[in-house]
């Protein structure tokens, strides 16, 4: 009964967090707000030997609460809407990039505490297994404060994350460094399945996105070539320290039971594979019907009657046929890993 009324006290102080990371201004009343209101009260009671470490998780809370704030805040337009305030999307890759700092140095501080506590059960028991050992309520706590600010955080950059591809790859670096460490894959099973269903396979399913090279194109739509690009580098270092990861993604989301996760985040290694192999196809497509047309346009090229307006109108076409085809080959090459 008191475990489940601390984990309903965590949940409550954390929806306040949020609340004031939408409500306050950064000034010192949103510090004080995050350590008196917040903090102090997310990590236990206070002892005379864990001071120093309720006191560590309190700052270091606040600060993650900090650079929430900022990845969430808007990116106002100037005055005529067409491009962003610098200052506004300066200020969120700089926030998208502490928050995936704090991210890789909490578990490098986490896995330093437990292999600390290993090294001394290991000392009183022998050789017996640790492996059982749990991580401290304070260390599991804070898992769940970064499953609720910025999980959230990071699907509200969705529309910025199109727009710019700068932000995009900060996105899918914070999803890959959630799903390559253990310590939090195990406690965001579902909250990853949506982070990789948004922001990995909705760009994996798509086309091949060549239509900027044409010339005279402007369609108002953002090229997402850059983030094809961008997410198929990430996916290769998801599996490419370690095989079994593959694995892992398949019996976590492919295996598991069908009430366990929704209809719509199940089955995600088979969404994967479906993807790269479509898009590979699609790109291999794009290599052969450019290499024809290529070979087409180089026999016109030597008829008299061509005049000059129509072999500058084929040499930039030949100029988006090589550039389009070069883009394809690397695409396809990422897609086989």
């Amino acid at each position: 009964v008191e475990n489940a009324m601390n984990r309903v006290d965590i949940a409550n102080y954390t929806q306040l967090a949020l609340y004031q990371i939408h409500r306050s201004g950064g000034s010192e009343l949103f510090w004080h707000d995050m350590i008196n209101s917040c903090g102090v009260n997310l990590f236990g009671q206070v002892t005379a030997s864990s001071q120093i470490s309720h006191h560590s998780h309190t700052i270091a809370f606040a600060v993650l609460a900090s650079f929430v704030k900022i990845s969430s805040g808007k990116v106002r337009m100037v005055s005529n809407n067409t491009e962003p305030v610098p200052r506004d999307v300066a200020s969120k890759l700089v926030s998208l990039e502490l928050l995936l700092h704090f991210i890789k140095m909490w578990h490098v501080a986490i896995r330093g505490e437990s292999m600390t506590n290993e090294m001394e059960l290991s000392d009183c028991l022998g050789h017996l297994s640790v492996e059982g050992i749990e991580e401290g309520d304070s260390a599991v706590t804070m898992v769940y404060i970064i499953r609720r600010l910025v999980v959230p955080t990071l699907l509200s950059n969705t529309s910025m994350s199109l727009e710019d591809c700068r932000i995009y790859r900060r996105i899918i670096r914070i999803i890959s460094e959630l799903w390559r460490k253990s310590y939090y894959r195990r406690r965001m099973k579902i909250d990853l399945a949506v982070l990789i269903q948004n922001f990995v396979l909705k760009i994996l399913v798509l086309e091949p996105q060549l239509h900027h090279f044409r010339e005279g194109n402007d369609d108002g739509m953002p090229s997402l070539l850059q983030h094809q690009l961008d997410v198929l580098d990430e996916i290769k270092t998801w599996f490419a320290s370690d095989p079994k990861e593959a694995l892992l993604l398949f019996l976590n989301y492919d295996m598991s039971r069908p009430d366990s996760l929704p209809k719509t985040h199940s089955k995600i290694f088979r969404k994967m594979c479906e993807a790269l192999c479509t898009l590979a196809e699609s790109c291999g497509n794009i290599i052969s019907e450019q290499g024809h047309f290529s070979t087409i346009n180089a026999v016109k090229s030597t008829s008299p009657n061509n005049s000059k307006s129509a072999a500058t109108f084929r040499g930039s076409g030949l100029l988006y046929i090589a550039s389009a085809r070069d883009v394809a080959q690397s695409m396809r090459s990422k897609c086989f890993g």
